[in-house]
């Protein structure tokens, strides 16, 4: 469409802009002040955080081979997340509250800098709990009491959690380690 408005560039270009509009817009995320409609004074908030894995394609140099599809490789890479959300004195997710969703490739400070910029803006500090559930990995809950401390929230409001799959998945390995227990016998301790 821009070559034929008569504008000429390239993949690579139009690749940089792109790049560089994200980050901007992204910034401006972090910057801008904005309010939120829905407010947690008085609630119970959940901040939960998780890697994850996927195949980002690039674009390899070189001849293309014999079937004529573009050379590219499929470099891993884990993206961590984040999601906060407020529940009901049940422990169910508040449909009236729209949770908070983001996620960065560029690592473990990254997603913490997220996510106090988040808390900041929702004014965590009158929550009346807040959680921090994630799974078992040491980058995320050495940063937690800094987040905690950062935030200024009170010792009693904030507490963490290990999520019910990753607790379970710890269950199994350490009933692996029991020889002498039957498979059925592991699955049951595990259960119970």
């Amino acid at each position: 469409m821009l070559a034929a408005r008569g504008v000429a560039l390239d993949t690579k270009t139009i690749r940089t802009m792109a790049y560089r509009y994200a980050a901007r817009a992204r910034l401006v995320q972090q910057v801008e002040r904005t309010v939120f409609e829905d407010t947690v004074v008085g609630r119970r908030v959940v901040i939960s955080s998780d890697g994850g894995r996927l195949r980002l394609r690039e674009i390899k140099r070189g001849p293309k081979p014999q079937k004529g599809r573009g050379r590219s490789t499929g470099a891993w890479r884990a993206p961590k997340g984040l999601i906060i959300y407020v529940v009901n004195a049940e422990g169910k997710r508040a449909a009236s509250f729209a949770p908070c969703i983001d996620a960065t490739l560029k690592g473990p400070d990254a997603v913490f800098a997220l996510l106090r910029t988040s808390l900041q803006r929702l004014e965590i500090t009158q929550a009346d709990q807040v959680l921090f559930l994630a799974d078992g990995a040491p980058w995320l809950w050495r940063r937690v009491p800094l987040l905690v401390y950062a935030l200024g929230l009170v010792a009693e409001q904030g507490h963490e959690l290990l999520d019910f799959y990753h607790a379970v998945q710890r269950l199994g390995q350490v009933a692996a380690l029991r020889k002498d227990w039957s498979a059925t016998a592991r699955t049951r301790w595990c259960t119970h």
